[in-house]
């Protein structure tokens, strides 16, 4: 499992390690174990933007490495 991903690299949510509250908000946005995301741009030293299914998210680099990915 890893957490830095690159633009247009698509992978499979595997665990988020965070408390209970971050890990309800995420899910309400629809970020969960076993859902199949892509890096559709990331900033150097700044936020993520993510799109699944047919929605687009910006996440924190702070939020982004509490999620670990696979392939």
């Amino acid at each position: 499992m890893r957490t830095l991903i690159e633009a247009k690299e698509e992978v499979i949510i595997k665990e988020i390690k965070c408390d209970f509250y971050l890990f309800r908000k995420l899910a309400s946005m629809g970020i969960a174990p076993s859902r199949k995301i892509k890096v559709i741009a990331r900033v150097k030293n700044g936020p993520l933007i993510v799109g699944f299914e047919n929605s687009m998210l910006v996440i924190s680099t702070e939020i982004a490495s509490k999620i670990m990915v696979g392939d």
